[in-house]
This record gives C-alpha cells, structure tokens and sequence, in this order.
C-alpha cells in the first residue's frame, strides 16, 4: 500500500513539471524581403530560442523570475563559421526586446498582465552590440489585440498584435517597417 502511495505522488509529482513547460512554438518575422524565423520553448525557469535568416543564427536563453520579469538573457550569435556569446544582466524591472523574437515580446504582455491596468509601461532593452533602452507601452486595442506603443506614442510605429485570451501572440504587424509576425 505504501508503494502504491508513493507511485501516485511520483506520478502526480511528474505530471505536475510536465504542465509547466509549454509546446514549443515556430513564427517567422517578415521586414520587406528578410525574414526571420524563430523557434522557442517557455517554462517556469527559462524561455529558450532560436533565429534564423539569411545573414546569422541567434541562439538565446533567456532566465525567468516568478513575477515574469527576464533577469539575464544569454545570446549566441553564429555566421560564416564563428560565433559571439554574451550576457545581459538586466536592470530591475526591465525586459529584452531582440530583433526577431516573438517570444520576448510575448514575455512583456505576460509582464503587463500580471502588472494590469488598461495601459502599462514596460522599461525595455534593445540587446546587442549597441544596447539601447525603451520604454512599450501596452494598450488595448480591441478585445483580441493589443498595441505595443514606443516613447513616440504613433501607432503608425507600434506592434499590433493579435492575442489569444492568455495573450499568446497569434500573429502582429509593425505599419510603418511593413513588418509582419505569423505562426508557423
């Protein structure tokens, strides 16, 4: 009988981490003729991806805290045989944006959702060779979207981004770059 209680809490244990990681998912990102293509994985501890275009492969492990904040996010950037590995520790309360990636702008509206409020600012971080900072503002835009809105305010320059109701992205759109996001 002992045994039999055992198993059950090993497998309730199991099942119980298995739920926490989520499928990985596939999005290409399209500015004008280049495309990128991303490929990540998220669970309680880490969002893990890959980029890939034409010029460089991105590879990026990104550590999750509990309240959905990124404290460091490691990058590895490969071309034409070599590779360049950096750490960006980030500041407090400030989320990594990378070229590309649908999975670090998913992580601000986790971020946003769990802040709430109808319209939430978000330091961001531009990371690569020149680090440059930001702050995303997330707003509403209708009950399946959601508008990523820059320091300009002009939504001619925002993601547009469509959202389940967990606020997966589902697909977006930058008007001004011509820039699309779509599943794979």
């Amino acid at each position: 009988m002992r045994r039999a209680a055992l198993l059950v809490l090993f497998v309730a244990a199991c099942s119980h981490a298995v739920e926490k990681a989520e499928p990985e998912r596939r999005f290409v990102t399209t500015v004008y003729t280049n495309a990128d293509t991303e490929t990540f994985t998220r669970d309680t501890k880490h969002i893990t991806g890959t980029i890939v275009n034409r010029h460089e492969t991105l590879s990026y492990r990104a550590a999750l805290t509990p309240d959905g904040l990124i404290s460091a996010i490691e990058i590895t950037a490969s071309a034409r045989g070599m590779s360049i590995r950096q750490i960006y520790p980030l500041p407090k309360n400030t989320m990594p944006i990378l070229g590309g990636s649908t999975a670090l702008l998913e992580q601000i509206l986790r971020r946003a959702r769990k802040v709430g409020g109808d319209s939430i600012s978000i330091p961001t971080l531009l990371v690569g060779p020149h680090a440059t900072s930001n702050v995303l503002t997330v707003i509403g835009n209708g009950p399946d979207s959601l508008m990523l809105l820059d320091q300009t305010g002009d939504p001619a320059m925002a993601f547009h981004l469509a959202v389940d109701s967990t606020w997966h992205i589902t697909g977006g759109t930058m008007p001004v770059d011509g820039l699309r996001i779509e599943p794979l």
